[in-house]
């Protein structure tokens, strides 16, 4: 029998104490050390977080009910102020990243076949105001149209607070003006490190799902615009090394 999450969550409790202390240290490796010099410890360090975010995606993945299969061991990346692990879906070539970056843990995925938007439904879109109840939910941009015109109207409608809005905006200004919107961008919801292990996890699980509700419904419309595509750096602060 499956374990619930209640029950997995319960487990994991007892690691938690000792999850803190990696993130301090991490964090003093990050902040308060001056010496260009990488220790062993600071090199152990970068490794438990990257074991933790993976039993984190783990948690995600068993507890979504997803008929789809991951790529575990989970892939690696550094960066500036941060790293990321990823995991890949098999059925969609979709990543999902669970990071540490500016002293927040964020998961992100990057919008698949976004050229389907104008197929998706109002079941799509309540999945985004769902997202914005589990923590700090924003849409990361990963390209704008290049004409004049369209960077005049990008900054005609450039004052909005609603992701959403900026989604669509994004998205037909690319179409209209760049001809395609395959790099449109990335959704995210962050968590600061103040936060509880027990609500990190409990909200990561729920916004997981939605996030692969997300793109799985713009694949089921007529699969990714493009191949699969290779992990990219999700994060504002991205371009680090991968493993």
């Amino acid at each position: 029998m499956a374990t619930s999450l209640a029950n997995e969550l319960q487990l994991l409790s007892s690691h938690f104490t000792e999850w803190d202390n990696i993130m301090r240290r991490y964090d003093k490796q990050l902040y308060e050390t001056s010496s260009d010099d990488v220790s062993d410890e600071d090199v152990s360090t970068v490794g438990e977080v990257h074991k933790m975010f993976e039993t984190i995606l783990k948690v995600c993945t068993r507890h979504g009910r997803f008929r789809d299969t991951w790529n575990f061991p989970a892939k690696f990346s550094l960066m500036p102020f941060g790293q990321e692990t990823v995991v890949e879906s098999a059925k969609m070539g979709a990543t999902y990243t669970l990071g540490l970056y500016l002293r927040k843990i964020f998961l992100s995925t990057y919008l698949l076949a976004p050229s389907h938007l104008k197929s998706m439904g109002d079941e799509f879109w309540s999945c985004f105001v769902e997202l914005r109840l589990l923590g700090d939910f924003s849409f990361e941009e990963n390209a704008s149209p290049p004409s004049q015109e369209a960077r005049k109207f990008m900054k005609s409608f450039k004052n909005t607070k609603s992701n959403i809005f900026q989604i669509i905006r994004n998205y037909i200004l690319l179409e209209v003006y760049h001809g395609d919107s395959v790099d449109l961008g990335s959704l995210e919801v962050s968590w600061p490190l103040t936060a509880s292990w027990n609500d990190i996890l409990s909200n990561a699980v729920k916004a997981f799902r939605y996030l692969y509700k997300i793109n799985y419904m713009l694949y089921r419309v007529g699969g990714p615009a493009q191949s699969p595509f290779d992990y990219r750096p999700s994060s504002p602060g991205a371009g680090g090394i991968s493993f």
